[in-house]
């Protein structure tokens, strides 16, 4: 589940079941326009390796109604 609302208090949560392989080093992952009650969001990710464990940025979080 790439993006997850919380039907109880309309949290957002992002990547919360992303399987640990979608993330590895040189993977990317990209969200377009999925739909929230606090309008549409999209984001991209990308890992890279820092050190022994990969680092993850996400990119370009926009949220627009």
């Amino acid at each position: 589940m790439l993006v997850w609302e919380d039907p109880m208090t309309a949290a957002l949560t992002l990547t919360k079941t992303t399987p640990r392989s979608w993330l590895q080093a040189g993977e990317r992952v990209a969200v377009r326009n999925a739909p929230t009650s606090h309008g549409r969001v999209s984001f991209n990710i990308s890992s890279a390796l820092a050190g022994e464990k990969p680092a993850v940025t996400v990119h370009g979080m926009t949220a627009c109604e």
